[in-house]
C-alpha cells in the first residue's frame, strides 16, 4: 500500500469510516473491490496481482456509521423493510428504533451525506416503503396496535391508527405501498394512496401451545371503520404457530406473502408462500380479495430448515429466500424462485447462496443479490452478500464488532455498468447500537433483461394475448405469426421506470415483409414504428415505450402487417431502466431504430492445436446475452461459459482463454472439440484441437 494512489484512497476511506477501520479491514475492502482485467485469469496472479485499484468502489464499500443508540433497539429482527430507495434518484430512507421510539433519516447522494435522525412516534419494529410519489410511509407497533405515518409534502408527519389489536399482541409488520397512481385525487391532502400490510397477531397470555396467527390488510388514508382506517383485517392463517411474515408487490398490485411455519410437536420449520391480485378500486368497491392456498417452498422434514424468510418481487418473478439450519449452529442461506403469472404452482426448486460450513444467521434478498449475517469468528457476526451471477459471497465488514440485521436497497444499472447495493445492519459492542452503511458497486455483465417472451414455441407464451401459430425455421429461429396481426400484453411494468422494447423480427419466404409495432391501451392505438425485413434474416428492433401508456402496469404490443403474407414476432425483450439512466451509452434517453441483426462470428482460436490454453477471438454484433460451450466430437457439453464468465454482452471483439478444462476444473483428454458461440438466437462453431 506505499503507492500514492492506494494511499490516497485509504486515506479517503479513513475519512468516510471516522478513522474507525483497521489496516486489515482497509487491505480487505481494497482487495475485494478491485477491478479484474478479463485477461488476467484467475485473482491474484503475476500481472494484475489483486487487481486494479478502484477507488470509488473501495470507499463506497467503506462502512460509516449514520445513527447510533445506548437504549437499544436499532433494526428490529422484523421481516419488514428498513431502508427504501426512490426510483431515478439517489434518495435513500431510513427507519429505526430505539426501545420505545421510532426514528427516520434520509440521504439525498446515495448515502454519502445523511441527515440527523428525526424523531416520528412512539413505537417499535418500523418498516417503511415509498408511495409512487417517493412520499414515505413507516408502518409501526405501539401498544399493541399499528399505526402508519406518512410524511406530507410540507414535511410534517400524520399517524393514522390501521389496527386496534384490543386483547391481542400485535408484531413482526411488513408493509409496501401500492404503486397505483390516482391523478384524480389532489396531493397535498388528503392522501389516497393504498399500502397493503401483514403482521402477526398473539394472545396477551402467551404459554405452552399459544397459537400465532399472520394477517393482512389493506388500507388508504380516506377510509376509516370504527376508528381504525383499513378495509378488513383477514386472516392469513389460522390455529398454528405462525410468524416471520413478510410482503412484496409486482407492480399491477400482485401481494406476495411469506411466512415461517413451525411444528411444535417436532421442533421443525418451514417456509409458507400465498398470492392474491389487488386492486386499490375493486378493494374500495367489494373489499380484499382472497388469498390463494398456502404452499411450502422450503423443506419441511429439516430440523429448523426454515427461518426468518424473506421475498422481494421482481419482473415476473418472486424469489423467497430464509435461513436453513438448526436455530443455533452451522445454517446456510436458501432461496426459491416463481413466476408470478404461475401463482404457486412451478416453483423452481431449492438453491443454496451460502457456504455451508459458516453459521449464516437472518438474511435478506433483492432483486439480483442475497445479503445475510454469517459468522467467521466465534460470537462475532458479519456482513456477507453475494450477487446472483456470482458463485461466491463478498464481504462487507471484517469485525471486530458484532454485526447483525442486514437489510438492502439496488440500483440496476442500464446495460452493461455498476449495479449498487445500498446496505443497512446494526452493530453492537460494549452496551451501544449503530446503524451502520455501506455501498457495494457490482459491475454485472450486461444482457440484464427485465424479461423475454420467447416466440414460436407450441405452446403460447403467457405474455402472447393473440397468434395464427408458431413455426420453427432450419437455421434455429422460432416466430410466431398472424395472418393479419399479433399481439402481446406487456405486464409488470412499474410507472416509476422506464421500458425498452428489443425485438427480433423474423420470416420464411422469398420475399421482404413490412410490418408495424404500435402500442394500445383499451381501444386506443399508439403509433410506434414499421420495420421492413428481409426473408430468412433477423432484423432487430428497439422501441421505447411511453410511460404515460402503462399507469396500470400494463400495455398491448400490436405487431400489425403492412406488406408480405404475415406478421412475424421471434422475439421480445424488455429492459428496465431509470428516468435518469441513458442505454447503450449514447445519451439518448429515447431511441427508436431499426437494425438487421449480424450473426456471432469466432474471428480465430489460437494457438490452434494448443497443449495448455488457446485464445477464442470472437465478435458480438448483438446485445443478446452470449454464451460459449465446448463441445466433443459427439455433441456432450464438456465446458459452459455464461455471459458473466465471459466478462461482457457488448458489441464488438473480444476473447476468451480456454485451459483445457471442463466444468469441474479437471484436465480434459486430448482430441477434437468444437466451439459454438451463441448471441440473440443464432450461433457459429469453430473446430478446436488439444493436444497433450
Amino acid at each position: 500500500m506505499a503507492a500514492p494512489h492506494v494511499a490516497g484512497c485509504i486515506a479517503l476511506m479513513l475519512q468516510r469510516a471516522g478513522a474507525s477501520i483497521t489496516p486489515d479491514q482497509a487491505l480487505n475492502i481494497v482487495a475485494n473491490t478491485a477491478d479484474h482485467p478479463s485477461q488476467g485469469g484467475s485473482y491474484p496472479n503475476n500481472n494484475y496481482g489483486w487487481g486494479r485499484l478502484n477507488c470509488l468502489a473501495a470507499v463506497s464499500a467503506t462502512p460509516r456509521v449514520i445513527a447510533t443508540s445506548n437504549l437499544g433497539g436499532a433494526i428490529s429482527p422484523i421481516q419488514g423493510k428498513h431502508i427504501a430507495r426512490r426510483p431515478g434518484t439517489q434518495e435513500l430512507h431510513v427507519v429505526y428504533h430505539t426501545t420505545s421510539a421510532v426514528y427516520w433519516l434520509k440521504s439525498s447522494d446515495g448515502g454519502f451525506t445523511w441527515s440527523a435522525p428525526l424523531y416520528i412516534a412512539a413505537g417499535k419494529d418500523p418498516c417503511i416503503s415509498l408511495d409512487w410519489r417517493g412520499t414515505p410511509w413507516i408502518v409501526y407497533v405501539r401498544d399493541n396496535n399499528l399505526y402508519c405515518s406518512v410524511r406530507r409534502s410540507d414535511g410534517t408527519w400524520h399517524e393514522w391508527l390501521l389496527y386496534d389489536a384490543s386483547t391481542l399482541d400485535v408484531s413482526d409488520p411488513s408493509f409496501v405501498c401500492s404503486n397505483w397512481s390516482n391523478d384524480a385525487v389532489p396531493w397535498p391532502p388528503p392522501a389516497c394512496d393504498m399500502g397493503y400490510a401483514t403482521f402477526v397477531t398473539s394472545p396477551h397470555w402467551k404459554g405452552p401451545g399459544t397459537e400465532t396467527n399472520v394477517r393482512f390488510l389493506a388500507f388508504d388514508t380516506l377510509y376509516s371503520q370504527s376508528g381504525m382506517y383499513n378495509y378488513g383485517v383477514p386472516y392469513i392463517t389460522e390455529d398454528g404457530h405462525w410468524s416471520r411474515p413478510c410482503i412484496s408487490r409486482t407492480p399491477g398490485d400482485i401481494v406476495h406473502l411469506t411466512w415461517q411455519k413451525y411444528d411444535a410437536s417436532q421442533d421443525w420449520r418451514c417456509v409458507e408462500y400465498s398470492t392474491s391480485l389487488m386492486c386499490p378500486d375493486l378493494i374500495r368497491a367489494h373489499g380484499i380479495p382472497p388469498f390463494t392456498q398456502s404452499v411450502r417452498i422450503s423443506e419441511w422434514s429439516v430440523e429448523g430448515e426454515g427461518t426468518d424468510p424473506t421475498n422481494d418481487a421482481y419482473s415476473d418473478y418472486v424469489t423467497g429466500a430464509w435461513r436453513a439450519g438448526a436455530p443455533s449452529g452451522v445454517g446456510k442461506v436458501k432461496t426459491n424462485r416463481h413466476t408470478a403469472y404461475d401463482y404457486y404452482y412451478n416453483w423452481n426448486g431449492v438453491s443454496q447462496w451460502s457456504e455451508g460450513q459458516l453459521e449464516a444467521g437472518s438474511c435478506a434478498m433483492n432483486r439480483c443479490a442475497a445479503i445475510w449475517r454469517q459468522v467467521f469468528t466465534s460470537g462475532v457476526g458479519d456482513i456477507v452478500c453475494r450477487f446472483a451471477e456470482e458463485s461466491h459471497p463478498s464481504r462487507l465488514t471484517y469485525g471486530p464488532a458484532n454485526c447483525s440485521y442486514p437489510q438492502s436497497e439496488v440500483k440496476v444499472a442500464a446495460s452493461s455498468g455498476d449495479d449498487t447495493l445500498y446496505t443497512i445492519w446494526t452493530q453492537t459492542g460494549q452496551g451501544s447500537y449503530a446503524i451502520c452503511f455501506a455501498r457495494l458497486l457490482h459491475r454485472h455483465s450486461g444482457g440484464n433483461a427485465f424479461y423475454r417472451i420467447v416466440c414460436g414455441l407450441p405452446e403460447q407464451s403467457h405474455y402472447c394475448v393473440y397468434r395464427d401459430g408458431g413455426n420453427s425455421a432450419p437455421d434455429g429461429f422460432s416466430y410466431d405469426y398472424g395472418l393479419s396481426s399479433l399481439t402481446y400484453r406487456l405486464s409488470y411494468l412499474d410507472p416509476l421506470y422506464r421500458y425498452r422494447i428489443r425485438a427480433i423480427i423474423y420470416h420464411e419466404g422469398s420475399t421482404s415483409m413490412t410490418e408495424e409495432l404500435a402500442f394500445q391501451v383499451d381501444s386506443t392505438v399508439v403509433p410506434g414504428i414499421a420495420a421492413t425485413a428481409p426473408p430468412n434474416q433477423p432484423v432487430e428492433v428497439f422501441l421505447d415505450t411511453p410511460p404515460n401508456l402503462y399507469r396500470d402496469a400494463v400495455v398491448d404490443l400490436v405487431v400489425n402487417r403492412i406488406e408480405g403474407d404475415y406478421a412475424a414476432m421471434s422475439l421480445i425483450e424488455l429492459e428496465e431502466y431509470e428516468p435518469d439512466d441513458t442505454l447503450g451509452g449514447s445519451g439518448a434517453q429515447s431511441a427508436t431504430h431499426v437494425r438487421p441483426l449480424l450473426p456471432p462470428t469466432i474471428i480465430g482460436i489460437s494457438p490452434n492445436p494448443f497443449s495448455r490454453a488457446a485464445t477464442i477471438r470472437y465478435r458480438l454484433s448483438d446485445v443478446g446475452i452470449p454464451s460459449l460451450t465446448i463441445l466433443d466430437i459427439s455433441g456432450r457439453c464438456v465446458r459452459e461459459v455464461n455471459s458473466a464468465g465471459l466478462g461482457t454482452a457488448s458489441s464488438g471483439v473480444h476473447t476468451f482463454v480456454w485451459d483445457g478444462r471442463d466444468n469441474a476444473g479437471k484436465t480434459i483428454p486430448a482430441g477434437i472439440y468444437f466451439c459454438r458461440l451463441e448471441a440473440g438466437g443464432s450461433h457459429t462453431t469453430a473446430k478446436i484441437c488439444l493436444t497433450r
